[in-house]
């Protein structure tokens, strides 16, 4: 089968066998991409940028074909960008993993996701070269993310029984969002600072320049984690 060259950035790497690696990728024009990278840990290889966590740019494959499985090779790649500095800061590190792991729960082969790979190729910018703190970028990431899939939560309206700006407004994630008192009595208040973030965080530029405090990019965090780990259970 004809060699491919595709925009993409590395998700997991995982060692095999002696010198080989296993990568998933993900990439803007067919989603995940599952791919051997044979001899990329030798010192002397020139796959061993390309097979390193983060790594994004242009990689050529050849597609593959055995007695049983179809699988990509890796070729040879030209790395725009490795973001050697999220691995000398440990709180970027954490979250830039976190939402790695989110891109590899949520891509499928095959798939168009430009949305999500530009998002991603942004907050790791961030991780490695900005001042933002880790936590803000990570929080307006999960925001995002939730619009890229489609599953966006209710923040104007209670999720359940539809109506408009409920006072209190109530959390549940289960629910969906924002739920009134007469619908679900037992849910937890939510921050009307968390939801303004949250909002502002769907309409701010590449630079992710949220006029919302630190406590309540944490509170919008920590409530768009609930929310996905619900919606996409």
């Amino acid at each position: 089968m004809p060699d491919i060259t595709l925009n993409a950035v590395v998700l997991r790497a995982t060692n095999y066998r002696e010198s080989d690696r296993m990568l998933t990728l993900l990439s803007p024009e067919r989603g995940r991409i599952d791919a051997i990278a044979r001899g990329c840990r030798k010192s002397t290889s020139r796959l061993l940028p390309a097979s390193q966590l983060f790594a994004s740019g242009e990689f050529l494959f050849s597609e593959r074909k055995n007695a049983t499985t179809q699988y990509m090779s890796l070729r040879s790649a030209y790395i725009h960008d490795a973001f050697f500095p999220i691995a000398s800061n440990y709180d970027a590190l954490q979250n830039a993993v976190y939402l790695l792991e989110w891109c590899l729960r949520v891509i499928q082969p095959g798939q168009n996701t430009e949305e999500l790979f530009s998002l991603l190729l942004t907050s790791l910018t961030h991780f490695a070269y900005g001042d933002l703190r880790p936590g803000r970028v990570t929080a307006v990431f999960l925001a995002r993310l939730s619009v890229v899939l489609g599953v966006k939560p209710a923040i104007d309206a209670c999720a359940h029984c539809g109506v408009s700006s409920p006072v209190p407004r109530l959390w549940d994630a289960a629910m969906g969002g924002v739920v009134c008192k007469q619908c679900v009595p037992s849910a937890p208040p939510v921050e009307s600072e968390a939801l303004d973030a949250f909002a502002e965080a769907l309409t701010c530029d590449a630079s992710f320049a949220l006029k919302a405090t630190d406590q309540a990019m944490r509170s919008m965090r920590t409530l768009m984690m609930r929310f996905l780990d619900c919606t996409l259970a």
